[in-house]
Order: C-alpha cells, then structure tokens, then sequence
C-alpha cells in the first residue's frame, strides 16, 4: 500500500535531512533526526518522511519503522506499510529527472506534540538486507496544519 503525497511548501514548520555514508545503510543503525524546540502544545502537524534514493535501488519497495522519543523520554514506535518507490513497470515514484529521486510521505496526520521540548525521530530500515544499497539521504518534516 502507498502512502505517498508530495506536500506544498507553505506549511513547512521544520525539515532536516540526514546522508547514509556511502549510500549503504545498515540495518542496526537508525538515521537520528531532533526537531527544533517545540513550545507550542497547541499547534497541531502533520508529520512526513523525505525518502531520497538512487535509480540503482535494488528493491521497488522499502519498510521502514520510525521511533518518536518525547522530552520526557516516552518512546512511540510504530511500522510503515511498505512505501512504494517503482511501480510495476519500473517507473519510479517521487521526484527528481536524474538517478536520484525524492519521495516524501505522510507518516502521521493532525498531531500534537504534547510536551515541550526536542522530540528525536529514529528511522531504521527492515529490509531483509544487512547492508541496503541506494538510500543517499532520510529527512524528517513538520507542516502546519493549524490550531
């Protein structure tokens, strides 16, 4: 199942991105992403993964499990469906006109950050694979989505 929408700009409260070295992820070891101090536990986000790869990806898919740790230490860990990056006749999905593409995903909808303080994103990979091959880069992004 795809769980793929390219979002607008407008709304962008924070984004950053994290490069895999030498584009080989390893399994045990999550891309680490701390947001900005959040104060305000009224706003409410939408909460997207930015998935950049390289046409040389060997899977058409990629499972992914992201922990969101609270200021207060509270772990929340929660799978992905599989994201879809190639379609079936080996178009690829998202963005970009050279070897490297750029998904970006909603992974959750109309949140509150409910402590103030850093959250910590860790995203890791469940591929079956010790060592994926073709990931360049994982960000993390916050949009508005009012009060």
């Amino acid at each position: 199942m795809a769980v793929a929408l390219i979002s607008c700009d407008g709304n962008r409260f924070f984004e950053k991105h994290v490069q895999i070295e030498s584009s080989d992820w390893l399994h045990g070891e999550p891309v680490v992403i701390e947001s900005p101090e959040l104060t305000d536990t009224t706003a409410v986000y939408h909460c997207l993964l930015d998935i950049r790869h390289f046409t040389n990806y060997p899977f058409s898919n990629i499972y992914l499990r992201i922990k969101t740790i609270y200021p207060s230490g509270k772990e929340v860990m929660f799978d992905l469906p599989s994201i879809d990056l190639q379609d079936k006749n080996g178009y690829w999905y998202g963005e970009g006109s050279s070897d490297l593409r750029d998904m970006r995903v909603y992974f959750k909808r109309n949140v509150k950050f409910d402590e103030s303080g850093v959250y910590r994103f860790e995203v890791q990979h469940r591929m079956r694979k010790e060592v994926l091959t073709g990931v360049s880069d994982i960000g993390i992004r916050l949009e508005f989505a009012g009060k």
